[in-house]
Formats: structure tokens, C-alpha cells, sequence
């Protein structure tokens, strides 16, 4: 998709929750161990995988962010192209 990764979350191994702005202090809680991957990419988009739990399949999370909804859906493609490429 020509978008560069910047940072990726594998929650088979315990990832902490994302915390509320200004609690930082507080000791960072564990999300449960799941067969998820995240890859967060340039301009707060972002894909997901995880397995179907009912058909043999991977399924992909498509989050896109654009100034207009036109914008968004065009990167939405974009990263279903991605997605699909790396499915295949």
C-alpha cells in the first residue's frame, strides 16, 4: 500500500491497554493473550488480523483516516490492497 509500519502489536503476548491521556501513573493493564497482529502505519491508519473463530480463514481489520470521507475511502482501498497481497 506504500505505507510505511510504524509500529506493530503482537497480542498473543500479553499487550498492554492503550491508557487515557494524563494516567500514565498508574501501572499499564494487560489485554488477555489473543491470535491478534496489529501493524499501525503512517497517518493513523491501520490493519488488523486475526483468525476467523468459525471458518478457516483470516480476517482483516481495514482502519483508514482521511481530511473527507472520499479521502478515507480511497486509503481504505489502498489498504484492502495491502491486506489482500499479504494474505494471499
Amino acid at each position: 500500500a506504500g505505507y510505511k509500519v510504524t509500529g506493530m502489536t503482537d497480542y498473543e503476548k500479553c499487550a498492554e491497554m492503550p491508557r487515557v491521556s494524563g494516567l500514565q501513573k498508574e501501572p499499564a493493564q494487560k489485554l488477555p493473550a489473543a491470535n491478534v497482529i496489529e501493524f499501525r502505519l503512517e497517518d493513523d491508519n491501520k490493519i488488523i488480523f486475526r483468525p476467523s473463530g468459525t471458518e478457516p480463514k483470516v480476517k482483516a481489520y481495514l482502519f483508514a483516516k482521511g481530511a473527507t470521507r472520499e479521502e478515507a475511502e480511497a486509503v481504505r482501498a489502498k489498504l484492502q490492497e495491502a491486506a489482500e497481497s499479504i494474505l494471499k
